[in-house]
């Protein structure tokens, strides 16, 4: 065959080969590898902040913080298994501290992160639209925002004193308000 061949591409057939839908059991093993990878990155390895929580013994000497904590059995193969430089008792100790200190802030800001996503309470209740009536005493208040008292015309200054009848004004108020308001009265 020629390498200079001008012949068309037959493209169709290159873009019928369709992509392997995943089932969901694929999809749930594959975010389980995730989040184990992830948790592999972590000093604390993914264990809860209780996990580093050691046993007290009065009259241990090997706490070189003096609190009197010994490692659990558990968490003595974590500590060989992940950090096996921090092998001897005080070092293992002090890691362990430190990883439930880890753990911990981890777990916090975790717990900060969840609850600035959450709802906010009452963001179901919607404000109804409430007809109240209001009486304007001075109807100078309302009518001229900005504007210099002494520049009305007479004639309208008086209309408007003399005319000191309810208006009618839509208001928003949310379900509590309204309680409060007829708890009020």
């Amino acid at each position: 065959m020629d390498d200079d061949d001008d012949a068309p591409f037959d493209f169709a057939a290159g873009a019928a080969k369709k992509k392997k839908q995943k089932t969901q059991a694929e999809l749930d093993e594959e975010r389980k590898k995730a989040k184990a990878e992830e948790e592999a990155k972590l000093t604390f390895k993914g264990k809860p902040s209780e996990f580093f929580i050691m046993d007290y013994v009065p009259g241990d000497g090997r706490d070189p913080t003096g609190a009197c904590r010994v490692p659990t059995s558990e968490q003595s193969i974590f500590i060989f298994t992940h950090y096996p430089t921090s092998a001897l008792p005080e070092n293992m100790i002090l890691k362990i501290y430190e990883l439930y200190q880890d753990a911990a802030v981890y777990e916090e800001n975790k717990r900060r992160a969840e609850e600035a996503y959450k709802k906010p309470k009452g963001s179901g209740k919607q404000a109804e639209l409430v007809e109240e009536e209001v009486i304007l005493l001075d109807q100078e208040e309302e009518s001229g925002f900005g504007a210099l008292p002494g520049k009305k015309k007479g004639g309208q200054q008086k209309k408007a004193a003399q005319e000191n009848k309810p208006v009618k004004k839509q208001v928003k108020k949310t379900a509590e308000q309204i309680a409060a308001a007829e708890e009020g009265k």
